[in-house]
């Protein structure tokens, strides 16, 4: 293990230990003006205003048209942050970004939240530092290592009830309508994850597929699809001639390339070059979704495009 991978390693032990002991150490508040909670990325937003309704105003720090890997805080970012009543953040598996001005708040006991560690999930996916030496592990294994947790129906529907948890203690005067809202928020996802197991999962039956990045794995799981062929496992990473070659050899037959809809530029010129089919899907919710379900009914829409005949 290099030092680099070692020290990353480190960073997201320490932090998340750090993070778990702010939740107990964050006093409860009576806010007299409405909460502000900023979350990390739009997905997360989406299931926090999910619970809190109009009781909170929810914001997304990285808007849908950027990326987590490569985002860099801007003075007004750490001004947001440090403006928060409360953060909402993956954790330091998918935004290493974030560590040290969440370790600030933390060392000002400021109410910060990581979603992988309310799911007691202890991620090992460093990105960049693992990219060469994890690149032929066995795809079944991904979802262990994947913080991309929002694409799963499944996790999300844990997330609902921890972050409900979490919310109410600290906002006491929200207790009721998180209770009610997350009622409302798992009935419809329910609804959506039932439908489209039918639905997807029979329609990919057999088929084989490729993704751009290695981020659906969680998605994956809970529709029961077959497991794709991973073209790279972080963004922007190169392939080689020899790998391309193997990979145009292996594509044939293969329904599509899946990709999040930022990496279009790559994506579309590996499935040029493998001759396949391309499908976005909106990982992140560049658009506007009126709920998480809604949002999830999207990308399963996307999805569904891989395996259909047009």
């Amino acid at each position: 293990m290099s030092t680099f991978t070692a020290l990353t390693c480190l960073i997201a032990v320490f932090f998340g230990v750090l993070s778990s002991n702010t939740h107990a150490a964050s006093t409860p508040q009576t806010h007299k003006h409405t909460p502000i909670i900023v979350t990390s990325i739009t997905p997360l937003a989406l299931i926090t205003r999910d619970l809190t309704g109009e009781h909170a105003t929810v914001s997304a720090l990285i808007d849908g048209h950027a990326s987590a890997h490569h985002f860099s805080l801007a003075i007004s970012d750490q001004k947001t942050l440090q403006r928060a009543d409360s953060v909402i953040w993956i954790g330091p598996a998918l935004e290493q970004f974030l560590v040290k001005s969440l370790t600030v708040r933390n060392n000002k006991r400021r109410h910060t939240v990581s979603a992988l560690s309310l799911l007691n999930i202890h991620s090992q996916h460093e990105h960049a530092a693992n990219s060469k030496t994890n690149k032929h592990k066995h795809a079944e294994h991904a979802a262990q290592n994947d913080p991309h947790i929002w694409t799963s129906p499944l996790l999300v529907a844990q997330l609902y009830k921890k972050l409900a948890h979490e919310l109410s203690e600290y906002y006491p005067q929200l207790k009721q309508p998180i209770a009610h809202n997350l009622e409302v928020a798992l009935a419809a996802l329910e609804r959506t994850q039932n439908s489209a197991k039918i639905h997807l999962s029979a329609a990919a039956k057999n088929k084989n597929f490729y993704v751009y990045h290695d981020a659906l794995a969680h998605f994956i799981t809970a529709f029961e699809l077959p497991v794709p062929r991973t073209l790279t496992l972080v963004p922007d990473e190169s392939i080689s001639a020899k790998q391309l070659a193997t990979l145009y050899k292996e594509a044939k037959g293969a329904s599509c390339l899946m990709y999040d809809i930022n990496e279009e530029r790559q994506a579309r010129n590996y499935g040029k070059k493998l001759k396949l089919k391309t499908v976005p899907l909106d990982l992140l919710a560049t658009q506007p979704y009126r709920s998480y379900a809604d949002y999830l009914s999207s990308v399963i829409q996307q999805a569904a495009l891989c395996f259909s005949k047009a």
